[in-house]
Parts: structure tokens; C-alpha cells; sequence
């Protein structure tokens, strides 16, 4: 029993350690100038650092506020809640336009390439996705735990029909751990750039994934199933062997 609690006070740590640390590093928490402005003024905007020469990761997030001050303006220009809509090619044009100038600028300013500017945008930092993707995985466990309990509590887990739900049971939650974790790391993606709009940017690894995540929410049924049948098996046990000790 204290191992359980253990490994449940771990997991709620690890937990609110995950969260703490998407809200701490979100760029709500970045300021932003007015995107009504003109493309040409949101330019005094970049570059962010005033060094010369940046880091790997200065130089990623200096292309992502880049890009997303270039995606806020095209939504306030001419995006579909804008009022000055016309259609998507032309909210693109407007936004590649406005993003070419600004990469421009960053370009001249840290004596770089445009593409390397660009491909800085795949250079994510892996210990924000790993805290999206397993705060995830801490939440599912407890709503599957409490789901597959409700399912299995008192059946039979020898018979066929028990069996039949189990193979039934995992096949779906296959399907939900792979969906609803998508629209998680979504959301925790939308607070790590402080913006809802993702425009398209598609850069989640969940999302890239679908198979893998499918067997992964597949196997973790059957493993939540397990423990609870051992954990039955074992609450079981525990008044018969109690009720002989004392005869």
C-alpha cells in the first residue's frame, strides 16, 4: 500500500512539475506590439536579443515570435474575424509577405540565412513536449484506471466474454489516447506560443505519430486491466488469510 501511494504522490508531482513548467516558459507571458499595425512598423518588433550572435535555441525562439507577430498581423489585416477578409490566398500572401520581411531583418541583423532561419522553427525544446506528452499520459492513466474498473470490477477475468471486452475495450482506447492526446499537446502547443491561432503550424510531434500512440493506448489497457485484477486477486485474499490466522 505505501508503495502505491508512493508512486501516486510521484505521479501527481511529476504531474503539476509538467504544467508548472508549460505556464512558466508560455508566451502569453511574451509582449506582443499592436498587430493592427502596419507590416512595416511591427519591424522595430525584431529582432529580440540584442546580441550579435545567438544559440541554437535563442535563434529558434527569435524565428517564432518572427513568425507568429507575422501570423497575428495577417489575422488583424485580413483574416476571416478581421472584417477585411477576401479569401485564404490572399491572408496567405499577406502573411508570407510580412513573414519574408521580418526574416529579412533578423537575417541582416545576426549576418545569417533566411533558411537557416526557417529551419530553426523544427528545432523544438524536447523537455516541453516531454512535459505535454506526459502530464497527458499521467491524466489518461487515472481516467483509464477508473474506467476499465468500472468495467471489469467484479467480473469474471477467466471467461471469455470478460475477455472479449478487454480485446474490445483496448482497441478503442487506442483510438482515444491517440486523438484526445493530440488536441492535449495542442493545447499545451497554444500555450507554449501564446497563441490559439495555430495558423500552419504543425509542428506537434503527437500529431506525427498516430500508429505508434495507437498501440501505446492499446497496451495500456491491458496493463491497467492486469493490475486491477491482480489488485482484486490480492483484496481477495486478504480476509481469508486474515480469518485463518486467527482460527
Amino acid at each position: 500500500m505505501s508503495c502505491v501511494s508512493t508512486v501516486k504522490r510521484a505521479a501527481i508531482a511529476t504531474l503539476f512539475a509538467s504544467l508548472l513548467l508549460i505556464a512558466v516558459t508560455s508566451g502569453y507571458w511574451t509582449h506582443r506590439p499592436d498587430p493592427h499595425s502596419k507590416c512595416e512598423a511591427l519591424l522595430r518588433s525584431v529582432p529580440l536579443y540584442p546580441v550579435t550572435h545567438l544559440t541554437a535555441r535563442q535563434l529558434a525562439h527569435e524565428a517564432e515570435f518572427t513568425e507568429d507577430l507575422a501570423i497575428r498581423y495577417a489575422d488583424a489585416c485580413c483574416g476571416p474575424h478581421s472584417g477585411h477578409f477576401e479569401n485564404m490566398d490572399e491572408y496567405d500572401r499577406r502573411r508570407d509577405e510580412c513573414l519574408n520581411q521580418f526574416f529579412h531583418v533578423v537575417a541582416l541583423t545576426y549576418g545569417t540565412a533566411d533558411a537557416e532561419i526557417r529551419a530553426s522553427l523544427d528545432r523544438r525544446r524536447p523537455e516541453l513536449d516531454a512535459a505535454s506528452m506526459i502530464s497527458f499520459f499521467i491524466i489518461y492513466v487515472w481516467f483509464l484506471n477508473a474506467v476499465a474498473f468500472q468495467i471489469l470490477g467484479g467480473r469474471d477475468y477467466g471467461s471469455g466474454s470478460t475477455k472479449v471486452i478487454i480485446v474490445y475495450a483496448a482497441l478503442l482506447s487506442g483510438a482515444i489516447f491517440a486523438l484526445v492526446g493530440n488536441i492535449w499537446c495542442a493545447i499545451m502547443e497554444a500555450i507554449r506560443l501564446g497563441n490559439g491561432h495555430a495558423s500552419y503550424r504543425d509542428r506537434v510531434p503527437w500529431g506525427h505519430h498516430f500508429a505508434a500512440e495507437y498501440v501505446v493506448g492499446a497496451v495500456l489497457f491491458c496493463c491497467v486491466a492486469i493490475a486491477i485484477q491482480r489488485r482484486t486477486g490480492a483484496s481477495e485474499s486478504c480476509p481469508s488469510t486474515t480469518s485463518d490466522e486467527q482460527v
